[in-house]
């Protein structure tokens, strides 16, 4: 595909033109890829998470780009996790027990 070989000139890494790759072959079973519009019905109805929707987008404006299509590329915004920290296990040597304290 012309768009990969355009993303590996510009020092795309492999696993995102890998990604971009997966995404456009999804898009184009079930969207024309050269209609813009259809994409964005696609994207609009897909009952699937924002981080997945983002991604499509991304690869289908790379697409765009290199073929000279003008659509509007929708927002999608993804949340982000909270991070959970574990508790420290206390240590069995204390303090006042710890070898640069004993000199």
């Amino acid at each position: 595909m012309k768009v990969l070989w355009e993303l590996k000139k510009e020092g795309k890494a492999d696993a995102t033109i890998k990604n971009v790759g997966k995404a456009l072959n999804v898009l184009a079973k079930h969207c024309d890829l050269d209609d813009p519009e259809s994409v964005r019905t696609f994207l609009a109805t897909l009952d699937r998470k924002n981080g997945y929707k983002k991604q499509l987008a991304y690869s289908y404006d790379k697409y765009a780009k290199i073929h000279g299509l003008t659509w509007n590329k929708p927002k999608y915004f993804v949340a982000s996790k909270m991070l959970r920290f574990h508790k420290r296990q206390r240590s069995t040597v204390s303090l006042l027990e710890h070898p640069r304290n004993l000199q």
